[in-house]
């Protein structure tokens, strides 16, 4: 998967792995580093650290004027697509994500930034000692599940290096396990979350409703490692794919409003072209379907004001987004609301068509919305 911005699902995934330099001091590698958030290019820091923007990890990136070492990416100053493409894709390799822990109770860990709920102490950063992909191994029972019917899917988690079963994991988004099922024709999507079983294997039941190929997209944090996003498929009984058929056939909206749950919802990002390679902001406006009042009473979901997924035709460039603006420290969560407008960012690696999944909450429920968008070529 070559994602570019893999970027937004880098810090929401993958986790990213250490560049190794030859040659230098750590003084003099942090004295020719800097830091900067892959969603807002003027933030950054000669330290690591977060965006106090989106709350999003600032990745390292060498100054311009020092030797490149392998794998690293191209001068800031090459702004051409490919150019940029190829320079996130080097940041893949860049720097590690970081997991937070209080140093009172270290059981408490989580993937954001905030307080200890034991203790109230700040919580503090602490660096993976493992950085590579984990595995996973995923079994279901019935072993060839049937469309319509329940199935029961088990998930288990390997250290890279020595294959012991991973057993604790780190709070993300406040859940341990983010799954999302998603058909091959890309009509189905789900958005649920395993419960982690007391031999460290996580355990969820669903029902694929109809007969065909599904996508598993597995989002999780194993503690001492960094985020993964892990990819498995899926195939009901008696079903056979059609012989060359790779990709969905997706169609571009002709109209980004659409009513769902109540809730009229708009999607615009300016009216700039799409195209890859470049920074994009999904802004959205609800407003209630009947009065068409602006909504104002959406609630905090999994601790933001939404979630967005985005997937390419053949569900091979992954990127979960989150609002760039967060939930603000120290408030009771059920007392908050918010809306009408949500804002997401993004970067698209290639262009085609993609599809847009996102999901608010509001009065207890949760609505998900989905446009396609067409992304074309950069101009040269």
């Amino acid at each position: 998967m070559s994602l570019v911005l893999r970027l937004s699902l880098i810090v929401a995934c993958f986790g990213l792995a250490h560049i190794h330099t030859t040659g230098t001091t750590r003084e003099q590698r942090r004295a020719t580093t800097t830091y900067a958030c892959p969603m807002h290019a003027e933030v950054t820091s000669s330290k690591p650290g977060s965006c106090p923007k989106c709350k999003m990890k600032l990745v390292a990136r060498k100054k311009r004027d020092q030797p490149r070492a392998a794998n690293s990416a191209s001068t800031p100053d090459d702004q051409s697509a490919g150019a940029i493409a190829a320079r996130v894709r080097a940041l893949e390799g860049l720097a590690p994500t970081y997991e937070f822990a209080c140093l009172m109770h270290p059981e408490v860990r989580q993937a954001q930034e905030g307080v200890c709920p034991k203790c109230g102490m700040p919580l503090s950063t602490v660096q993976p000692s493992v950085r590579g992909a984990y595995r996973l191994a995923v079994s279901q029972t019935p072993r060839v599940p049937k469309a319509g019917e329940r199935v029961r899917l088990n998930f288990v988690v390997t250290h890279p290096e020595t294959g012991a079963r991973v057993r604790d994991f780190v709070l993300n988004h406040e859940k341990l396990f983010h799954l999302f099922i998603v058909s091959a024709d890309m009509n189905d999507y789900q958005h649920i979350h395993p419960e982690l079983e007391a031999d460290g294997s996580f355990k969820v039941e669903t029902l694929l409703p109809r007969a065909g190929r599904y996508q598993l997209h597995s989002d999780f944090f194993p503690a001492g490692g960094t985020l993964q996003v892990l990819h498995r498929s899926l195939t009901t009984a008696g079903y056979r794919a059609p012989r060359g058929a790779v990709a969905a056939a997706l169609v571009p909206d002709a109209s980004f409003t659409k009513t769902i749950d109540g809730m009229k919802i708009s999607l615009e990002w300016g009216g700039a072209e799409l195209v890859p390679g470049a920074f994009v902001r999904l802004k959205y406006q609800l407003a209630d379907a009947r009065t068409g009042e602006p909504v104002r009473d959406l609630e905090p979901y999994l601790g933001a004001w939404g979630h967005t997924l985005i997937l390419d035709a053949d569900q091979s460039d992954y990127l979960h987004s989150h609002p760039t603006e967060t939930l603000p420290e120290g408030t009771e969560r059920a007392t908050l609301r918010g809306g009408p407008e949500v804002e997401f960012g993004a970067m698209f690696p290639e262009a085609g068509l993609y599809r847009i999944w996102t999901q608010f909450q509001r009065g207890g429920r949760v609505s998900t919305v989905s446009f396609t968008v067409k992304v074309n070529p950069a101009r040269s």
